[in-house]
């Protein structure tokens, strides 16, 4: 997930992650030039991220570059910016579509 400087709703993208019912993924989270790091945010609700600080707004793609560059192993990767809240079922139901 890619964010900067997101407001009140972003407590409720990170809440969706963690109600996702798909069992094994990992969660990076980029905070692309936020005026106040987000770490404290994101620790709240997910502990186990890894998170990236930029400190200036390196754009959207350069964020997610950052991310994918974290990546140890994946099948999969999906993308995201700090309003998307997705429903419960969405990962598994594009895992099992893939």
């Amino acid at each position: 997930m890619v964010a900067n400087d997101p407001g009140d709703w972003f407590e409720e993208s990170l809440q969706a992650i963690v109600a996702s019912d798909y069992p094994n993924f990992s969660v990076i989270i980029v905070d692309n030039g936020s005026r106040v790091t987000l770490a404290q945010r994101v620790g709240a609700s997910l502990p186990n991220a890894l998170f990236l600080r930029n400190e200036t707004n390196l754009g959207f793609s350069a964020a997610v570059d950052a991310a994918v560059r974290n990546v140890t192993s994946a099948t999969y990767l999906m993308i995201c910016h700090d309003d998307a809240a997705v429903a419960p079922d969405a990962i598994s139901i594009m895992v099992e579509d893939a």
